[in-house]
């Protein structure tokens, strides 16, 4: 049974979700009479203070983090605050903290995460937001699918929230703070352009954007296709398996053309199948790239298991 709050998000980003320049544009859903109160600025600058002697203190960590954070800028994820901007921010205005996130498991990767939980005059960002519905697939359902037919295919979505933008009157609620030359001067002011890793209502919109990517267009792909969308993806990782190399090799054409009807790049191909591999996607003129193993039959870590590759054969 659907909650009154989940009824309420949904009701929201059906309203007011449509579709610009290749990417699915979803409001944020504010809960009714959500009010940030007077600001939270200096709040967030003293955050950003402390992050910066701890950047300061490990020069592998700055670096890392330093590129991160212009990463996003530069691929359009955030944007510098102008005068225009604050001109459209119809919402109230809200300044979130960020720090670095690392796995014991992958040391190398390193994630920026934007505070959204941070409570100011003890209120949050997340509080203000509905977390919306969660229809992400049963994980047990996903891994038995996976495990039934001798031909497994795995991928992940690349940078999936990202992929969702924020109109523009909701980025106003998702500003930060950060050095565009140097430590040393005074900190700019940026916003987000699309939803962020960690604000409460992120998994929901980009799902929800994911859905939209596949009414969109479903009539044109196989029913076999279609169904994985809905039933054979976690948040942003797609697990299946076929008895067919034939079906397997139509699914990966398939579904990485109808993602990208929305906007989302499947990447991290993997297969048991050299001659399923054989069709991953490549660079070629912004199609998406297949992020192959250093050899073919290699373990692989997928959904915090491991998946020995070499099991099954052509």
């Amino acid at each position: 049974m659907i909650s009154p709050d989940d009824l309420a998000a949904m009701e929201i980003v059906q309203k007011k979700t449509y579709f610009s320049d290749g990417h699915f544009v979803v409001p944020l859903p504010w809960r009714k009479g959500a009010d940030t109160g007077p600001g939270n600025y200096e709040l967030v600058r003293r955050r950003l203070e402390s992050l910066k002697y701890r950047l300061i203190r490990n020069d592998s960590l700055r670096e890392r983090y330093i590129r991160d954070i212009e990463d996003i800028i530069s691929k359009g994820y955030a944007e510098l605050v102008l005068e225009v901007h604050s001109r459209l921010d119809y919402r109230p205005r809200w300044y979130l903290s960020h720090y670095p996130v690392t796995n014991p498991k992958k040391p190398e990767k390193l994630r920026t995460v934007l505070d959204c939980a941070a409570k100011h005059n003890g209120v949050s960002l997340n509080d203000l937001l509905y977390q919306g519905v969660d229809t992400t697939a049963n994980l047990v359902g996903i891994l038995l699918r996976f495990r039934r037919e001798s031909i497994a295919v795995s991928a992940d979505i690349e940078e999936m929230f990202m992929q969702v933008k924020v109109p523009d009157f909701d980025r106003g609620a998702l500003r930060f703070l950060w050095w565009p030359d140097n430590m040393s001067k005074e900190p700019s002011e940026y916003q987000m352009t699309s939803h962020p890793f960690g604000a409460t209502s992120s998994p929901f919109c980009a799902n929800f954007a994911l859905v939209k990517t596949l009414q969109m267009s479903s009539d044109q792909y196989d029913i076999f296709v279609r169904n994985a969308v809905q039933d054979n993806f976690y948040v942003d990782d797609c697990l299946v398996s076929f008895p067919l190399v034939e079906r397997a090799q139509s699914f990966v054409k398939q579904i990485n053309e109808l993602l990208s009807r929305g906007g989302f790049r499947l990447k991290k191909w993997v297969s048991n199948s050299e001659m399923v591999a054989s069709v991953f996607p490549r660079m070629s003129g912004g199609l998406s790239t297949v992020d192959r193993p250093p050899g073919y039959g290699v373990t692989q870590r997928t959904l915090g298991l491991e998946c020995d590759t070499k099991v099954v054969k052509d």
